[in-house]
């Protein structure tokens, strides 16, 4: 009787055991805390704190457990496809003021005249122009290149956005590689022409094999010679028929070319 008293108070010592040691909380009792401050140009960003929502910048003196410490704001404008929230480590000290300032990079058009420019950012090919770039508080420094126009270099700041249009001056006497668009466009007429003249001369041969196989198909006495003089008559006749339409495609990307190189000049 006895022990089955003691089984049913076991649970309920373990229990008590278990409140009574000492717990890692994320706030910490006070002497042993921390303080961090965080504060950010915008005021109402929510924070996390290893992975714990504590509230809304600005925050004074948050009590925190010495060591080291993840922190996340969220980013002011969260339906931009280019938010990002901010995040950072932090190492808490005992008894000491940790301050950290939240700064978001801002988000910059970037355009050019002409359109398309090798975009380089520090010397590393970011892509073409137009496009968003993120600009940190340090700034950026910025290239253009195209050939045919002289390079344009720009440090960027944040204060400068939100849109930056770049005009690129034009090299004296540059001979573009377009010049011989002309040229290329007559290549293109010339090759599909000939394409064309050899797809419908080889569909014309073939159809002529087809045609004297049908007629040896027809002549023939022996089941096995008629299938045989059949079957070549029905697989030259396929290919004379997919001669005869690359033939006309290959004919109207000639008259198409053709086309499009008188209306260029």
């Amino acid at each position: 009787m006895d022990l089955s008293r003691n089984h049913k108070l076991l649970p309920g010592l373990i229990v008590l055991i278990f409140l009574m040691q000492p717990q890692n909380y994320l706030f910490a009792a006070q002497e042993e805390t921390g303080m961090l401050s965080i504060h950010s140009e915008i005021s109402g960003l929510t924070v996390w704190v290893d992975s714990i929502q504590i509230g809304q910048t600005p925050i004074d003196s948050l009590p925190l457990a010495p060591g080291l410490h993840t922190l996340r704001v969220k980013h002011p404008d969260p339906h931009s496809w280019m938010a990002k929230d901010w995040e950072n480590s932090v190492q808490i000290h005992s008894g000491k003021i940790t301050s950290e300032v939240v700064q978001f990079p801002k988000s910059i058009w970037i355009s050019s005249q002409p359109e398309y420019a090798q975009l380089f950012i520090h010397n590393q090919l970011a892509g073409l122009t137009p496009r968003y770039i993120l600009c940190p508080d340090s700034g950026l420094a910025l290239r253009f290149e195209k050939p045919g126009f002289q390079s344009k270099y720009l440090f960027l700041n944040p204060n400068q956005g939100p849109f930056i249009n770049i005009t690129m001056m034009p090299i004296p006497d540059f001979k573009f590689e377009h010049q011989d668009e002309s040229v290329f466009q007559s290549r293109k007429v010339w090759m599909t022409g000939l394409i064309s003249l050899t797809s419908g001369i080889a569909g014309y041969v073939f159809k002529h094999l087809a045609e004297r196989s049908y007629d040896r198909y027809l002549e023939a006495s022996r089941p096995s010679d008629m299938n045989t003089h059949y079957d070549r008559a029905v697989f030259y006749d396929r290919i004379s028929g997919g001669c005869y339409i690359a033939c006309e495609v290959h004919f109207g990307l000639a008259l198409f070319f053709s086309i499009q190189g008188t209306r260029g000049h």
